[in-house]
């Protein structure tokens, strides 16, 4: 008659044995997915080691757009480990290559391109500089929003060098030529995505 156990077998394990060998489920399901009951678990990164992993894309005009999560508005954030918080990744791709930043002083993107994270092109100002800067470059609320010609669009990336690469608006809005139909797309899926969501 096989030997029953009331807790698991392996060493430090207070949970009730169920499985084979007197292990717990846990145990037991490791030992099949992995050889062993007790698998090796895998080195917690530092911070630095989380952003390079994840990594960036980078573009023609030198920007490093951010793959991991960003925000509604493009600004690329990262998880603060052992904490339930987000942190901007500019401004630690700032401290990480060029040095601390002064206190009450943010962090400007020279290309104005929020996913952006290099360290070139970043710079400090004041909250002053940046309403400066956001007003120059139309991204005020009311403004035109008029990207200059020999720019970049900042949702996706595509050449604004030409005069058609931009549909502009009655209202004075403008966007990029080559991102309408991808923004239709996107908001047909989404749309689509809630009307089965809503019927199950």
């Amino acid at each position: 008659m096989a030997k029953t156990y009331s807790t698991c077998t392996i060493d430090g394990c207070s949970k009730d044995a169920k499985a084979a060998k007197g292990w717990c489920w846990e145990h037991y399901a490791n030992n099949r997915r992995h050889g062993t009951p007790t698998p090796p678990k895998p080195p917690k990164l530092t911070l630095s080691e989380k952003i390079d992993r994840i990594g960036w894309d980078v573009t023609e005009s030198g920007c490093w757009e951010w793959k991991g999560r960003r925000l509604p508005s493009g600004y690329g954030t990262i998880a603060n480990p052992g904490k339930s918080s987000w942190l901007y990744l500019h401004r630690l791709m700032y401290e990480r290559y060029v040095g601390p930043i002064p206190e009450g002083l943010l962090i400007r993107h020279k290309c104005d391109n929020p996913p952006c994270s290099n360290p070139e092109h970043l710079e400090t100002g004041t909250h002053t500089d940046n309403m400066r800067d956001m007003v120059e470059r139309g991204r005020h609320r009311g403004g035109r929003n008029r990207q200059p010609l020999g720019a970049r669009c900042r949702k996706r990336g595509h050449d604004l060098t030409t005069e058609d690469s931009v549909v502009r608006f009655s209202d004075g809005k403008e966007k990029c030529r080559a991102c309408l139909p991808l923004d239709h797309a996107e908001s047909r899926a989404r749309r689509f995505r809630g009307s089965s969501a809503a019927s199950r």
